[in-house]
């Protein structure tokens, strides 16, 4: 889609997958980037949008204590698309989107003008319980959960500092609880945008062929393209390479400097090598 943001015309995303987080967006984002009518970056999860309005302090604060690298300028963002080609339909997939829907959609306002009636919303849904599980073991795989026992996880007094600890942080930094709680997510956007689609984690264990040919229908692209669904992306658990998952995903000293060599299919390898069922 063609958008004139402050006097510049810009490719910019036609759909987004904006979630729920741990329901398959990851594994979405690759197998729609496969079709050739569809462009989606090369970065899963950019965040533009979430972080727009996001005050220069908040980002500083996040890039140095979280070891995020935050996409906020729209010069930045843009440079993720310019590979597009014209005849491709541009996409963007971030789980974020959906919980942080407040700022999401005021921002994609902010940027989109009137045309923002245009985009098509891409939402996928997983019970909130697995969904809460899966975050929980994902965090345990990376280090960023000291807690080994879910349920000493989700007790108040623990749960509630959690969330002190991380107030004013717009990522939902182990809510497990909150990011579950869609009705009013989805309803926004179901508010605010024409184009909606809803989708069912489940259906997309259950059949990943046809919800994905569902989404290209959705899209307007062609539905007889297969797609390779056999790989599963960013699944939870336990990494079988611990040495090499803990240098991809701690935040330890030169680590940056360091992973600038390792090739991004190489560190997608490393995080993704436990074949499990679960999907992100």
């Amino acid at each position: 889609m063609i958008v004139d943001y402050n006097g510049k015309l810009t490719k910019l995303p036609y759909f987004f997958v904006v979630g729920a987080a741990r329901s398959g967006t990851t594994s979405l984002h690759y197998y729609l980037k496969q079709h050739p009518q569809i462009f989606m970056p090369e970065r899963k999860e950019i965040g533009f949008f979430r972080f727009l309005s996001t005050s220069s302090q908040l980002i500083r604060m996040l890039e140095t204590t979280r070891s995020l690298k935050l996409v906020y300028k729209f010069d930045d963002y843009i440079g993720h698309f310019e590979k597009a080609l014209d005849t491709q339909m541009i996409g963007e997939a971030n789980p974020g989107y959906l919980y942080a829907y407040k700022d999401t959609i005021k921002n994609i306002k902010v940027v989109y003008r009137e045309n923002y009636k245009n985009l098509k919303i891409i939402i996928i849904l997983r019970n909130p319980a697995d969904r809460a599980w899966s975050d929980f073991m994902l965090r345990r795989r990376d280090g960023r959960e000291p807690i080994e026992n879910f349920k000493e996880a989700l007790k108040p007094e623990v749960y509630n500092k959690r969330l002190e600890d991380n107030k004013g942080f717009p990522v939902g930094l182990g809510d497990y609880i909150g990011i579950g709680m869609y009705y009013e997510q989805v309803d926004a956007y179901l508010r605010e945008f024409q184009d909606v689609k809803i989708f069912l984690y489940d259906d997309l264990c259950r059949d990943t062929l046809k919800v994905v040919r569902e989404i290209y229908s959705f899209l307007g692209v062609s539905e007889g393209f297969t797609p390779d669904v056999k790989k599963r992306y960013n699944t939870s658990g336990e990494s079988k390479v611990k040495l090499l998952n803990t240098f991809v995903t701690h935040n330890y000293r030169m680590k940056d400097f360091l992973k600038s060599f390792i090739p991004f299919k190489m560190k997608e390898l490393i995080r993704h090598i436990n074949p499990l069922t679960d999907y992100k």
